[in-house]
């Protein structure tokens, strides 16, 4: 779960209710995304390995930049 100071008590029914397993420390502006993004890395095992091959621009990592500079951004508009 994505942290955030102003939820103390969501933060804090979530963790009693066993709702959750683990909640960011930091909240979406403040970059809970990654923290949580590299938490599952580690847990997966590939955190020290992707950490390597970016810092040396691996073959890999040169390979991922390719493919994600392929996808076109877009935005999607729905009616509620």
């Amino acid at each position: 779960m994505m942290g955030r100071q102003g939820s103390l008590m969501l933060n804090k029914y979530a963790r009693e209710n066993k709702l959750v397993d683990y909640i960011t420390s930091q909240d979406g502006g403040n970059h809970g995304l990654r923290e949580g993004c590299e938490l599952v890395m580690g847990l997966l095992g590939l955190y020290d390995s992707t950490a390597k091959d970016r810092s040396t621009f691996s073959s890999d990592y040169q390979t991922y930049l390719g493919e994600r500079s392929k996808v076109e951004p877009s935005i999607t508009q729905q009616k509620i």
